[in-house]
């Protein structure tokens, strides 16, 4: 069985200004997450979608539609009454747990600030998210109306899942708390894969050592050939 720490939905990370808005992006959470690994195909009910991520079905079909338009998904038949979405294979993503996803203390418009957001925290693998772009310039990366963030975020705050920090500099910098919306995931998965990166490293470097040890055993063996005298 998964292990449920590590059971996550996978949202593709642009790495720049998003093309599609915040909630496009928790639709495609939605979907994603009945999601067939081998098929990378789902087709689940528009229903089932909108019940699990907590939004009307007129905002669902229009995420849908923009989801499509922007090659995020495709249709590529139906099973029975619902349509077979498919998925494409991402390099780049942010990982989501599925209790964030279903969380109905946390409203649509929140969870979707909160998951357009992830791409641009620093320090996640600390539990504690840390974004140090302005609000004004936040909302243009996620695409999100500045007025509809600034709600979000005030919103956020009064449940203490973001604070605001004052830096020497005058700025200000927005810290996420992780673990009080169901996303100790990324911390968990983030370390995870720092303990792979130093376990290839660390083969990296036997490897080269043992490479090293063959090469000078042969330079030995090259030389016993030639009769010389190794001391």
């Amino acid at each position: 069985m998964e292990n449920k720490e590590k059971r996550h939905i996978e949202l593709p990370s642009t790495g720049g200004i998003n093309d599609i808005t915040p909630q496009d992006q928790l639709v495609y959470l939605g979907l994603r997450s009945y999601m067939n690994k081998d098929t990378m195909q789902a087709f689940p009910s528009q229903e089932s979608v909108a019940q699990r991520i907590g939004c009307c079905r007129n905002t669902l079909r229009k995420c849908i539609q923009n989801l499509i338009d922007k090659e995020y998904i495709k249709i590529v038949g139906k099973q029975g009454r619902n349509k077979i979405y498919q998925f494409n294979k991402l390099k780049q993503f942010e990982p989501f747990s599925y209790e964030f996803l279903e969380d109905r203390s946390i409203s649509f418009t929140q969870r979707a600030l909160l998951a357009s957001s992830q791409q641009y925290m620093k320090n996640k693998n600390s539990g504690t998210g840390v974004i140090k772009y302005s609000k004004m310039e936040l909302a243009e990366l996620i695409n999100m109306p500045y007025p509809t963030l600034v709600k979000a975020t005030r919103e956020l705050a009064n449940k203490d899942i973001i604070s605001t920090t004052k830096l020497p500099s005058g700025k200000q910098q927005m810290e996420f708390a992780l673990e009080k919306y169901h996303q100790g995931i990324v911390k968990v998965l983030l370390n995870h894969e720092q303990r792979i990166e130093n376990t290839e490293d660390k083969v990296y470097i036997l490897e080269n050592t043992v490479k090293q040890l063959k090469e000078e055993i042969q330079k030995l063996k090259n030389l016993k050939s030639e009769n010389c005298i190794i001391i």
